[in-house]
C-alpha cells in the first residue's frame, strides 16, 4: 500500500512538472519586458560612375526575462530583409540580417553608455535597462556603424545563381567590385517608418522565388548526400534564406 502511494505521489509530482512545462511560455509573458522599434541601416558605397545607396528598415522585438526552456536572458524576433545596394547593372552587395538585433546597441552604446561588449569600462546600464532605452533613440541622428559592428556582406557574381555567392570584404569592396568602388558610410538609426512586408521588398526584387528554390534544390542535394557533403562547409551552406529575409 505504501509503495503503491508513494508511486501515485510520483506520477502526481510529475504531472504538476508537466503542466508546468507547459504552462510556463503562457505564464512567462507575464514576467518578460517586451520592446520594439525599428532601425534603418543605410550603406553608401562610392563607385567610379558616383555614389550608390540603399537601405533597409527592420523591426526588431525583445523580450527581456528568463527564457522558457533556457537560460537565455533575452529573445529576439526580426522582421524585413537584408540592406541590398546596386553597384553596376547586375552587380549587388547585401549587408546580410545576421547581427541585427544588437548592431543598435554596439555602434552607439558606449557613447550612451549602455553596458556590453562594445563598452569597455563593462559599466552603464545593463541589457535589461537599454533594451527599454533603444526604442526612445526614435528621432536621434543616425550613428556610424564602426567596423566591429558591421554586417556581413555578400555578392552573387551571378544573380540568378545561389552557388556563385561570396563574401565581401567590406574594406576591399574593390576586390569584388573593381577599381574605385569603396565602402563609404554605414549607418543606423532608430526610426518611426513602417517595415515594408519582405515579400514586396528589394531582395525580392532582385532575387526572385526561382532563385531560393534553386538554393533549396542545392540543399536538398547536399542532405541526400550526407554531412560530410562540400556543400556543408561552404559559404552558401553556412547561409540561410533568413539572412536576406525574415519574418511575416
Amino acid at each position: 500500500m505504501k509503495s503503491a502511494t508513494k508511486a501515485l505521489r510520483i506520477l502526481s509530482l510529475g504531472a504538476v512538472a508537466a503542466i508546468a512545462i507547459w504552462l510556463w511560455p503562457f505564464f512567462s509573458l507575464f514576467i518578460q519586458d517586451h520592446h520594439v522599434w525599428h532601425q534603418k541601416l543605410e550603406l553608401t558605397v562610392e563607385t567610379a560612375e558616383g555614389m550608390r545607396t540603399g537601405t533597409a528598415i527592420v523591426e526588431v522585438r525583445a523580450a527581456f526575462g528568463q527564457q522558457p526552456l533556457s537560460g537565455n536572458e533575452v529573445s529576439y524576433e526580426l522582421s524585413g530583409e537584408a540592406t541590398v545596394v546596386e553597384l553596376a547593372p547586375g552587380r549587388y552587395l547585401f549587408a546580410l540580417l545576421g547581427g541585427t538585433e544588437e548592431r543598435y546597441a554596439c555602434a552607439a552604446g558606449k557613447a550612451l553608455g549602455w553596458g556590453g561588449p562594445w563598452n569597455p569600462s563593462n559599466g552603464g546600464l545593463q541589457r535589461g535597462e537599454w533594451l527599454a532605452d533603444v526604442p526612445r533613440q526614435v528621432g536621434r541622428p543616425a550613428v556610424s556603424v564602426s567596423k566591429g559592428c558591421l554586417p556581413a556582406m555578400v555578392t552573387f557574381d551571378d544573380i540568378t545563381d545561389p552557388k556563385t555567392v561570396r563574401r565581401v570584404d567590406p574594406d576591399d569592396l574593390a576586390a569584388t567590385f573593381g577599381p574605385g568602388v569603396r565602402l563609404k558610410a554605414v549607418t543606423l538609426a532608430v526610426t518611426d517608418e513602417p517595415v515594408a512586408p519582405w515579400q514586396d521588398g528589394q531582395v525580392a526584387e532582385v532575387l526572385p522565388k526561382a532563385f531560393f528554390d534553386a538554393w533549396g534544390a542545392v540543399h536538398r542535394g547536399a542532405l541526400a548526400q550526407g554531412i560530410r557533403d562540400p556543400y556543408f562547409s561552404s559559404l552558401l551552406g553556412q547561409l540561410s534564406r533568413s539572412d536576406l529575409q525574415i519574418g511575416g
